[in-house]
């Protein structure tokens, strides 16, 4: 493992730290065709940090697209991004 990485998997694997978690794309992006960008900008306004999606339809996992990337997100799909514990 890299140094610079150490402090991230450290959280990961903290009994209180971020943990993955899977957003629905409809509640962060319009359904249309949008740079992966836009998806992380979203995510991030939300407090998580996307590095992937998966689409409903097919089940298929896109895991660290290019941000130039285009992707057409649509209800049913998956964002998927490190981010806080969600609190029950």
């Amino acid at each position: 493992m890299k140094a610079r990485s150490a402090p991230l998997f450290e959280d990961l694997f903290d009994a209180d730290g971020s943990v993955v978690v899977l957003l629905p794309a409809d509640r962060l992006v319009p359904a249309r065709a949008l740079p992966f960008a836009a998806v992380v900008a979203a995510a991030s306004a939300q407090g998580a940090s996307a590095f992937g999606y998966r689409v409903n339809a097919t089940g298929a996992v896109v895991m660290n697209p290019s941000k130039s990337s285009t992707v057409t997100l649509v209800p049913g799909d998956q964002v998927i991004a490190i981010g806080a514990r969600p609190s029950h």
